[in-house]
């Protein structure tokens, strides 16, 4: 009835992709807001987790960088982009949105925890143990499994 409203198709991702789990119509309504607006950061966000989703990796690479284009990026983007890149071992990437996402929003206990990971998967060990060291300290709320696990590792490592 409307087919130039892009917040009528963003919508419809929504539903698609959150609350039914079909990434494929997601993508179907992402695709059509950009049509209309090239710059819809949302809508390049929805099709870029649909098509993760899919196993669309090329095409999900696009539509993330498209939806982190904005000035400034969306912080769910940017997290979204950087746990895609953490799961497809693009793990400098992840640590570069991460480090982007502190940036402009500030850190929270998901970013640091992120970051933490992936330096530990880089084999950053020093730095990994820093980054959990500065969690503890953070007056974050943690989870009494996440403290555990945190504390435990720095005690292997003599850190704490």
């Amino acid at each position: 009835l409307w087919p130039t409203n892009v917040n009528i198709y963003n919508r419809l991702s929504t539903v698609y992709l959150v609350h039914l789990g079909l990434n494929a119509k997601a993508i179907f309504n992402a695709k059509k807001s950009l049509k209309i607006d090239p710059t819809n950061a949302q809508a390049a966000l929805y099709a870029a987790i649909a098509s993760a989703n899919m196993q669309r990796i090329a095409e999900a690479s696009e539509y993330f960088t498209q939806a982190i284009s904005i000035e400034p990026p969306m912080k769910e983007a940017l997290f979204s982009f950087a746990t895609f890149n953490e799961t497809n071992n693009q793990h400098l990437a992840a640590i570069k949105l991460l480090d982007k996402y502190h940036q402009y929003y500030g850190e929270t206990v998901d970013t640091m925890i992120a970051k933490a990971r992936v330096l530990d998967k880089l084999g950053l060990e020093k730095d990994a143990n820093q980054q959990y060291m500065a969690l503890l300290a953070s007056g974050f709320q943690l989870r009494p499994d996440l403290k555990q696990y945190i504390q435990g590792r720095l005690a292997a490592k003599g850190m704490n």
